[in-house]
């Protein structure tokens, strides 16, 4: 992936939770203090992603995300 995706990511999930991107890194958990996304605000972010990269997500596979990273890895493959 290239940097500029992977930093899209980070925007698209700092603009979600309503955190500044500097506050967020690939390790940041998604259900962590810092982002508290709940089962809604990761299937929002999923559709938001889609959206984003022109990419189909399966219910089954953003049920697996726990951290940033894991978005980033998953961009990267589907994209």
């Amino acid at each position: 992936m290239t940097m500029e995706n992977s930093e899209k990511v980070l925007e698209i999930i700092a603009e979600q939770a309503g955190v500044h991107f500097n506050e967020i890194d690939p390790q940041t958990s998604l259900q962590g203090d810092v982002l508290d996304f709940d089962e809604l605000d990761i299937n929002e972010l999923a559709m938001t992603i889609e959206a984003e990269f022109g990419i189909v997500i399966a219910d089954e596979d953003f049920e697996d995300w726990r951290t940033v990273q894991h978005i980033i890895n998953y961009v990267e493959i589907y994209e």
